[in-house]
C-alpha cells in the first residue's frame, strides 16, 4: 500500500501545498524514511 500509486500521489499533494488540505494543518506528515532517520541519529 505505501509503494501504491494512490498513496504516491498524496505525498506529492501535501509535499506541494500541505497547508492547503484540512487534514494536514493539525497534523505533522512525517514518512518512514525520515522518521527511521532520525531514530538512528538519536541511537548513536
Amino acid at each position: 500500500v505505501w509503494t501504491g500509486k494512490t498513496y504516491q500521489n498524496l505525498r506529492e499533494k501535501i509535499a506541494v501545498g500541505r497547508s492547503n488540505y484540512p487534514f494536514c494543518k493539525g497534523c505533522d506528515f512525517v514518512d518512514a524514511g525520515i522518521r527511521n532517520m532520525f531514530i538512528k541519529q538519536q541511537l548513536k
